[in-house]
């Protein structure tokens, strides 16, 4: 988690897209590209890099990464794919800990992620319930995702401190009730 890797910033062979069949997933919203790179990273042999700056990553003010956005909540959907890519295609889910960390840790940390990036935009108690009512709608596969990974995960994400997953794991409602009044200044 300490680096980002860029798509800008990723070179593949067009032979290993050709012996290993990875595409972009069709109609992905969001995050197509982590899914493709975890996808590519999962069954490189090798990896190489290069000590060099090659590339600046612009951040656009009206982009759907830094504007209220229900689709993010698309990004545990794609971290289940790439668990589930793993699992069937590579030997990684062989180690525990990499298994339990794909199915589970890797998982609530990205729903995390995508909740915390929509708490900022839910200033009243109706936005909150609208976009609960979305979640909940929407992402019902996510939300008995999020609950298995819940009682399985043995490995707590770094990212996050362990009370704010905890929180996390026992209501999503909860957790974006009290996180959304203390970005928003009690509404």
């Amino acid at each position: 988690g300490k680096y980002r890797i860029r798509l800008g910033s990723f070179a593949i062979k067009k032979s290993f897209l050709d012996k290993t069949k990875i595409r972009f997933t069709e109609e992905c919203p969001l995050a197509e590209d982590v899914e493709f790179i975890f996808k590519c990273l999962s069954n490189a042999g090798e990896v190489k890099t290069i000590n060099k700056i090659l590339f600046t990553y612009a951040k656009r003010g009206g982009s759907a990464m830094y504007t209220y956005c229900l689709e993010r909540l698309e990004v545990p959907r794609v971290i289940k794919r790439i668990s589930d890519y793993v699992e069937e295609n590579t030997d990684l889910f062989r180690d525990d800990e990499v298994k339990d960390y794909l199915r589970n840790g890797f998982l609530i940390q990205h729903a995390i992620y995508a909740f915390d990036s929509c708490i900022g935009y839910l200033n009243d108690r109706e936005l909150r319930r609208e976009f609960l009512h979305a979640y909940y709608d929407k992402y019902s596969d996510i939300e008995e995702e999020i609950k298995r990974a819940s009682k399985e995960m043995i490995i707590k994400p770094t990212v996050s401190s362990h009370k704010k997953v905890k929180l996390f794991c026992i209501s999503r409602s909860l957790y974006v009730t009290i996180f959304s009044l203390r970005m928003n200044g009690s509404k």
